[in-house]
């Protein structure tokens, strides 16, 4: 995948979660994404890549325990930028529908 198109499926992940922002099924910073996935209403966990080791560890475990995906995508910087807010490091999304098509639009960026 060249450049370009990557770029073009990165926006559209970000679409993607800003419609699930407007849709009010978006939780950001660590303890509110800890509550979402302990209380069983997170489907997918977004981590920014830049996000401090020991904070992505603890979630981590967290989701995995959960049974919540975790993924990295994006950088905190990005995310301030798609929410127009503060640095962000973690969201959740807790929508399935949200959550499957964010992860189908990501997985195209791993192959």
């Amino acid at each position: 995948m060249d450049k370009k198109e990557k770029e073009i499926v990165e926006q559209k992940a970000i679409s993607m979660i800003q419609l699930a922002r407007k849709a009010g099924k978006v939780k950001f910073g660590f303890d509110a994404v800890r509550k979402s996935c302990e209380t069983g209403k997170s489907f997918l966990v977004l981590a920014a890549v830049d996000l401090a080791k020991r904070s992505r560890n603890r979630l981590k475990i967290i989701a995995q325990g959960c049974n919540v995906r975790m993924i990295d995508f994006a950088c905190k910087l990005d995310y301030a930028k798609i929410f127009d807010s503060r640095e962000l490091g973690l969201i959740s999304i807790e929508d399935q529908n949200f959550a499957r098509g964010i992860i189908r639009i990501l997985d195209r960026l791993e192959v």
